[in-house]
């Protein structure tokens, strides 16, 4: 297992990050964050808004602002093993009455999250049962567990109904 360098989830946050989604012409949507002091106020994150806006071709359509609980990114405490890349998912895939749809991840999965020698989720066991659990009671009772999915690149992809 990889260790954890985020300290615990107390107290208040000690970084803030502001983020800044666009559309294109074509419909492509990216975000772009800046990791800001806790301090910043309204103003000043309009005044970025207002500036990007300015120079970009692309629709600013929705400014985000997340307080975070942050440690060091260290590589050395993240485990090389079968499923080493945050890019491989385990995928949960919850939708509400009016059919909006969220994704709650695990990256880098471990491999006891799965059916031995497949790509399954394992829906049985104790670690996914633990993340599941504590993900619908963060989304609430408004949405519900439709599947889950192992998702590698986009290269492997299947969904399993729960």
């Amino acid at each position: 297992m990889a260790t954890r360098t985020a300290p615990a989830v107390t107290g208040s946050a000690n970084i803030m990050y502001v983020s800044f989604h666009f559309i294109d012409a074509s419909g492509d949507k990216r975000s772009c964050s800046l990791m800001t002091d806790l301090a910043i106020t309204d103003v000043q994150i309009e005044a970025v808004a207002v500036a990007v806006q300015a120079a970009t071709n692309a629709s600013l359509w929705k400014v985000e602002q997340t307080f975070a609980w942050a440690g060091l990114a260290r590589v050395g405490n993240a485990t090389n093993t079968a499923r080493p890349s945050v890019y491989s998912n385990v995928v949960l895939l919850y939708k509400n009455a009016t059919q909006q749809s969220q994704n709650a991840f695990i990256p880098a999965p471990l491999e006891t999250l799965f059916i031995a020698g497949s790509d399954n989720v394992d829906k049985t066991d104790a670690l996914f049962t633990a993340f599941a659990s504590a993900t619908q009671t963060a989304l609430g009772d408004t949405y519900e567990s439709i599947s889950t999915r192992y998702s590698e690149h986009r290269e492997i992809n299947q969904s399993t109904p729960l």
